[in-house]
């Protein structure tokens, strides 16, 4: 056996150690077992977490999908059109649009408010030069440069202000055009009350990247204006809107009346100022406004009453370039 064994204890001893180093082995064994077993269950652990990504991804990609499909998906920048003024106007892309159709929205730009500001004050000191270069006219004679001078001159001695200046603008049929409806107020020296008022005008970007009137519009651009004014209900309703407060004026106000009738039958440029002046006077003022001693009646509005139904003309009369509207600054010689 390799080793002498002189009594039963040797044996017994021998026996005994024996029988310790299998338990030992036995449990080093197991050791490694556990060990192996827990490696593997490690690895097809971590196999399965690999093999769950792309599944939860999908699933996540569908949820997004459906979330999107019900209308509940996540929030994204705004694509309003962001007003510009002239000389960003470079190009029909720096007007971002919402849809192929134009819309017609108030449109706040800088550039274009001192426009009309410049315009409407031209109006007022009957500067024909201002208002042929905001138009872009340069052919009118000496008579018709006079002609348009001398009606101004008879309008501003009407009229005090032009008030409350809005601009509502959709794009036009050309690259930087746009037709132009602006909603605003006249303050007429002898009336408490304001007249509101509507026009339109087809405007464009020029050589000198300035906005400018388009005095002579090609058919297209004509029939692009009265197409968009009658189909669509957004325009229809700044009319009405714009009616009924004309009306509302002039049915508070009788000096207003007067003036607004002397206006739109083109009187002014008939009759003496003082006489009008004089019936004018007839209507006395208190603190809520007129007294009902003049038989004056309140003028139909179906001359100006609606851009549809006015008639264009052309800058070098008596609007100074303005195109229709209810306007009742206007005499029924300018639209």
């Amino acid at each position: 056996m390799g080793k002498n064994v002189d009594n039963l204890d040797d044996v017994a001893n021998l026996l005994s150690k024996k029988s310790e180093q299998k338990i030992i082995l036995k449990k080093r064994n197991q050791s490694q077992r556990i060990l192996r077993n827990k490696r593997k269950k490690r690895e097809v652990n971590e196999d399965r977490k690999i093999m769950l990504i792309p599944i939860l991804i999908v699933v996540l990609i569908l949820i997004i999908k459906f979330l999107e499909a019900l209308g509940m998906g996540g929030t994204f920048p705004d694509k309003r059109k962001v007003p510009v003024s002239a000389s960003e106007l470079s190009s029909a892309s720096n007007i971002p649009e919402e849809a192929t159709e134009p819309v017609l929205k108030e449109y706040n730009d800088d550039v274009l408010e001192k426009f009309f500001q410049e315009y409407f004050q031209a109006k007022l000191s009957a500067d024909v030069d201002t208002l042929y270069r905001l138009s872009g006219v340069t052919n009118q004679s000496t008579e018709q440069r006079n002609k348009l001078q001398s009606q101004l001159k008879t309008q501003s001695g009407y009229i005090e202000s032009y008030e409350d200046i809005k601009t509502y603008a959709v794009p036009g049929i050309g690259e930087n055009e746009k037709l132009v409806f602006l909603q605003y107020k006249v303050r007429f020296r002898r009336a408490k009350t304001p007249a509101p008022a509507i026009m339109y005008c087809y405007m464009r970007v020029n050589e000198a990247n300035a906005f400018e009137l388009v005095e002579n519009k090609t058919p297209e651009q004509t029939k692009f204006v009265h197409e968009y004014i009658q189909t669509h209900d957004e325009v229809k309703d700044l009319i009405q809107a714009v009616d009924s407060q004309l009306l509302e004026a002039l049915s508070s106000d009788s000096r207003l009346a007067v003036l607004y009738d002397a206006f739109q039958t083109g009187r002014i440029y008939t009759e003496d100022q003082a006489s009008i002046d004089s019936e004018v006077s007839l209507i006395e003022m208190d603190d809520n406004g007129p007294t009902e001693e003049t038989s004056a009646s309140v003028p139909e509005t179906t001359d100006g009453g609606s851009i549809g139904e006015s008639t264009e003309s052309s800058a070098t009369e008596a609007s100074g370039g303005q195109e229709g509207g209810t306007a009742p600054s206007e005499s029924n010689e300018g639209a």
